[in-house]
């Protein structure tokens, strides 16, 4: 994801924050140089983050359908089903009603407790990923970098606005990421307004069809 080459001979990486007060006496270029260094030397730590990202919301989509799967509810309709299929097939017979209803109930237990078992290890892997992802946003090698944006998307938008020269320093970097996301929001809601007002026309408009067909017809009736 990260050049680690990109800084020159001259250029050196900024490790920790005790460099900071250094970055006053440079130019914008030295500034931003030395900061796509530090990013640069950070990126391996930043696509460990990335991974667990990932895998996080990989996990939570997964937890998600197994307290589905696992939940008392979808036992019961199970159950349900196994006892209309049984008075179906089974006719007047007391005795296979029973053995098809006693197959259905115990499918449904099965299935329940399978399920609840991969739920149990999904959540388990899911809590030892959050707290992997801590572990790495805390570390040292990143007390540069306020916490808010110890992630991969924040991380790979302000080192590209470094690179594409659009921000000179880490604030600028803050400030313009933080400009874009209000503007995404922005964006998205005046879309969902159009799309509610485009609607409403479309819904008023058939309610005026509607309404002169209902007077014609009155009309012929009349």
């Amino acid at each position: 994801m990260y050049n680690n080459n990109i800084a020159n001979e001259n250029t050196a990486v900024m490790a920790n924050t005790n460099t900071a007060p250094a970055m006053g006496y440079m130019n914008n270029g030295q500034e931003r140089q030395m900061l796509i260094s530090q990013m640069s030397a950070n990126g391996q730590i930043m696509n460990a983050i990335e991974g667990h990202e990932n895998a996080i919301e990989a996990a939570e989509e997964k937890v998600e359908k197994l307290e589905k799967k696992a939940s008392t509810k979808r036992a019961v309709i199970i159950s349900l089903l196994s006892l209309i299929i049984a008075s179906a097939v089974s006719g007047s017979s007391g005795i296979l009603c029973f053995i098809f209803l006693a197959a259905g109930i115990a499918f449904a237990i099965v299935n329940k407790m399978k399920a609840q078992k991969e739920l149990n290890a999904e959540r388990a892997a899911l809590e030892s990923n959050r707290q992997q992802l801590e572990t790495l946003k805390n570390d040292v090698s990143l007390a540069w970098l306020p916490y808010d944006y110890r992630d991969s998307v924040s991380f790979r938008y302000m080192y590209g606005y470094l690179q594409n020269m659009r921000a000179n320093n880490l604030q600028e970097a803050i400030n313009l990421l933080e400009l874009e996301k209000h503007q995404a929001v922005v964006e998205t809601l005046t879309a969902i307004s159009a799309q509610n007002a485009e609607t409403a026309a479309a819904a008023a408009k058939g309610a005026v069809g509607v309404a002169a067909a209902t007077a014609v017809f009155s009309l012929l009736k009349s």
